[in-house]
């Protein structure tokens, strides 16, 4: 089994994570006209990686290291789980089978208020 990921490459202080992740997809991303500032460049690099499953986990620990301390996150998943991934904090949750759409929990929206992404 595999997990996939997702990650805007200007979420990162440290860019050596690259290194430890396949990556599968890299695009230019405007960015959403609710977001923009004059501290956020006007295109973001979006970058898809995957690995094998068992090393999600790890993958999502050392993310948790290499983010920016404020308002950025990530995530990943397998078949089962969800990882969302922010400065210094991973929040793992079963995914809803049959849904796209991820619901989060309480705990993930608190993770994102402390580190101030907007919206939460």
């Amino acid at each position: 089994m595999k997990f996939s990921g997702f990650l805007l490459k200007e979420s990162l202080e440290d860019l050596e994570i690259l290194e430890a992740l396949t990556i599968t997809q890299v695009a230019a991303l405007p960015c959403p006209e609710h977001m923009r500032s004059d501290d956020l460049p006007a295109v973001w690099t979006g970058v898809n990686f995957e690995g094998e499953a068992a090393a999600a986990q790890s993958i999502a620990d050392r993310l948790s290291q290499a983010l920016k301390a404020r308002a950025w996150f990530c995530d990943l998943h397998t078949d089962r789980d969800n990882w969302l991934i922010f400065s210094g904090q991973v929040v793992k949750f079963p995914r809803v089978l049959g849904s796209d759409h991820q619901p989060w929990p309480e705990e993930a929206k608190a993770a994102a208020r402390r580190v101030g992404t907007p919206g939460f």
